[in-house]
């Protein structure tokens, strides 16, 4: 065999080196907690397509895979939905049965109608029911952390949705309790305490745009980039390993690996690309900053997490959220190993004053 021809020496990097999502390919939504989502619509009950589009808000084309049966009509054959199927299809579309309730539009067919006889919401947001669409306030759903006690349902109302998810995951896992876990200790709610303390602290975590970056060409290069960096070796510790990194996305660092003074540069160079195609923008930054810090807790695991001997809350992904950083703070992060991330330090308004956590 030819010396070019042999085949690749498989290094230990091989065995653990995933494959990333294609170049340039748009990051997927998060997936909806569907903990309390709650149906009491009969079995067996079906609807027909325009039903579905009036009451539901879902065109044919929404439809794909849910649950339905061949029907005969006029002579020719057709389908209807199973509603139960249907429903949850359109929380799935819209958040959720909350996330319904707000799209039923009765104050629309008042104004046009003069009163709500004529109103028929979904089944399950009729007078009465669950999520009953007549009524003021929209519906509250039970959580699968409160269980009812007064010191969570607080916390819960003082973070945002993902915060308090994500929070409550770090949790389940410092408290070795599952997700599922009907068993409340007076640990969780001081930790969740702790947790408000913390978060509110830093205004960045509240900013998260509700809705996904749009994907222009500057910023599908800039996840075209992050689709490039590859997950360390499992043990941080392991330099035989480390001398084999094939990847020039990682670096072994006295910490454990990290990103890579070569990927940092392209990175930060990407980044500052974006931000001048959107310079009209702002605050376009604050949008694009949350691809760079969900790539970087998703590789390291070095976003939010709880000390349960010290009781303190901590995010080592967080200067991926911050304007821009002065003296030690900026010396000790990543945006000093390479000139563009020093340029886009400076490009950045200051952070907010944060107040001890």
């Amino acid at each position: 065999m030819p010396k070019d021809a042999s085949p690749k020496k498989q290094t230990n990097l091989d065995k653990w080196m995933p494959l990333g999502r294609p170049a340039g390919k748009a990051p997927k939504t998060q997936q909806r907690d569907s903990f309390g989502w709650e149906s009491r619509i009969p079995e067996g009950i079906t609807l027909g397509k325009k039903l579905i589009r009036e009451q539901y808000g879902l065109m044919a084309s929404q439809l794909n895979g849910v649950a339905r049966k061949e029907v005969i009509v006029y002579g020719n054959k057709g389908h209807v939905y199973y509603e139960r199927a249907v429903e949850w299809r359109a929380w799935e579309t819209y958040g959720g049965p909350v996330g319904l309730w707000h799209r039923q539009d009765l104050q629309r067919h008042i104004n046009q109608h003069g009163d709500t006889s004529d109103f028929l919401p979904p089944y399950d947001y009729r007078s009465g029911e669950l999520y009953d669409v007549f009524l003021d306030d929209p519906p509250r759903l039970p959580d699968r952390y409160c269980h009812e006690s007064p010191t969570l349902v607080h916390c819960k109302s003082q973070l945002t949705a993902w915060v308090w998810d994500e929070c409550n995951k770090v949790l389940d896992d410092a408290l070795s309790q599952t997700k599922f876990s009907l068993s409340l200790s007076g640990e969780r709610e001081t930790a969740m305490l702790r947790a408000v303390d913390f978060v509110l602290a830093y205004p960045e975590y509240a900013a998260r745009p509700a809705s996904p970056l749009e994907m222009t060409s500057r910023v599908h290069a800039v996840a075209a980039t992050l689709n490039c960096a590859v997950s360390p070796p499992p043990d941080s510790c392991d330099w035989v390993t480390a001398s084999e990194v094939g990847s020039y996305t990682l670096e072994a660092r006295a910490h454990g690996f990290d990103w890579s003074e070569e990927y940092l540069e392209e990175l930060f160079a990407a980044v500052l690309d974006a931000m001048q195609e959107h310079a009209a923008e702002p605050d376009f930054w604050k949008s694009l900053r949350w691809l760079l810090y969900d790539k970087y807790v998703g590789l390291f695991a070095r976003g939010l997490r709880y000390s349960r001997e010290f009781k303190t809350w901590s995010d080592g992904a967080r200067e991926w959220l911050e304007g821009k950083m002065h003296g030690d703070a900026l010396h000790a992060s990543l945006r000093t190993t390479c000139k563009s991330g020093m340029k886009y330090n400076e490009l950045l308004p200051d952070s907010p004053i944060a107040a001890p956590p």
